[in-house]
């Protein structure tokens, strides 16, 4: 036991805003609730830096882990949800969690593609992601999602923040 990592729990909290649990059931809540206020021209920022996990049977469906046990969020749940946006809704994902490029998938739910769905993932269906390989354990500032961010702070686009990060 004394050598085990230490582990540290913090609340995360942003001025003005409830922040909710990430559940299955919070997701869905969101999707049912302030999703359907989103209109054609408006732009979802799913935003996950979190954890991933492949599903073994099919790479193509893998799975973001969420809050609890036994919570994770699949491809084809996701794409559920968000088949729930009105259509013109512009949805950018940006996923750092292992596994996350599954989620690329998401944007050919229909033939043609319906261009509205675009993304930024830290890596294929098939591998984890740099910020959890054993050599990074306790560094800071480390991984897609940290220099996805701050390129996009200094370069002022989506394009351009991937195109540095694609670079590094």
């Amino acid at each position: 036991r004394p050598f085990k990592t230490p582990i540290v729990l913090e609340n995360s909290t942003v001025a003005g805003v409830a922040l909710r649990p990430a559940t299955r059931v919070e997701v869905g809540r969101w999707f049912s609730t302030t999703g359907t206020r989103l209109r054609a021209g408006d732009t979802l920022l799913l935003y996950v830096t979190d954890h991933g996990t492949r599903n073994a049977q099919d790479t193509r469906d893998n799975r973001i882990t969420l809050w609890g046990k036994g919570e994770w969020l699949s491809v084809s749940q996701l794409g559920v949800h968000l088949g729930k946006l009105d259509p013109g809704v512009k949805v950018v994902m940006l996923m750092s969690q292992c596994y996350s490029g599954s989620f690329a998938n998401l944007a050919w739910r229909s033939w043609p593609p319906a261009g509205n769905v675009c993304g930024y993932f830290s890596t294929n269906a098939e591998r984890p992601a740099y910020g959890c390989y054993p050599e990074n354990r306790g560094v800071e500032n480390v991984g897609h999602s940290f220099d996805f961010l701050q390129s996009l702070a200094s370069g002022g686009s989506f394009r351009n923040a991937h195109l540095r990060v694609l670079g590094q």
